[in-house]
């Protein structure tokens, strides 16, 4: 060590110096451009099954001849909403097994399984389909429809041609329907 003098000291210090400042400030930068960190994401997913009825009101009517003859329909679009998370099924019942007359003194009546109801736009609903004649028991209109939001369901209600159940004392006959939707 006596051949050093203060001289080489100082030199060796700064090389020293330098050398490890250069190397503090190097890995700074490094770690600075390269920085990465993580989150938990978390998705909650609630069952939701909500059927809305935009429709509350189906006619059919016979006005003539001809609707006693090639029977009667009517389409009501976008009927009933449903909006489910899971795949569902949606089924229909009448209130009973006759519909009655409104009219002082009418005791008609027509049996419910007179009337065919059906999803108009199955196909684009989605799952398997059925066209039901009304009971006061539930019927599968379609099974297993795949989940959606807001799916729009355009109704199709019917009787056949030249059905003698038909041939009452004028009046309105009702029922009241009720729909449901089902997950599994």
């Amino acid at each position: 060590m006596k051949n050093f003098s203060n001289r080489h000291w100082k030199v060796v210090c700064v090389f020293c110096t330098t050398f490890l400042f250069s190397v503090f400030f190097a890995s700074k930068a490094q770690a600075q451009a390269n920085s990465t960190g993580t989150a938990t994401l978390n998705v909650r997913i609630v069952d939701v099954l909500l059927l809305t009825v935009n429709t509350t009101v189906v006619n059919l009517n016979f006005t003539d001849a001809a609707s006693y003859q090639t029977g009667v329909s009517a389409t009501l679009p976008a009927q009933l909403t449903v909006t489910s998370n899971r795949a569902f099924t949606l089924k229909v019942r009448a209130g009973g097994t006759n519909l009655t007359s409104s009219e002082s003194g009418n005791t008609d009546v027509i049996p419910v399984n007179k009337i065919s109801v059906s999803v108009a736009n199955a196909a684009a609903i989605g799952g398997t389909a059925n066209t039901v004649a009304l009971s006061s028991t539930d019927q599968n209109l379609i099974a297993a429809a795949p989940a959606g939001i807001a799916k729009s369901f355009n109704m199709l209600y019917s009787t056949a041609a030249n059905d003698s159940d038909f041939a009452k004392a004028a009046g309105t006959y009702t029922t009241t329907l009720t729909y449901t939707a089902t997950v599994p």
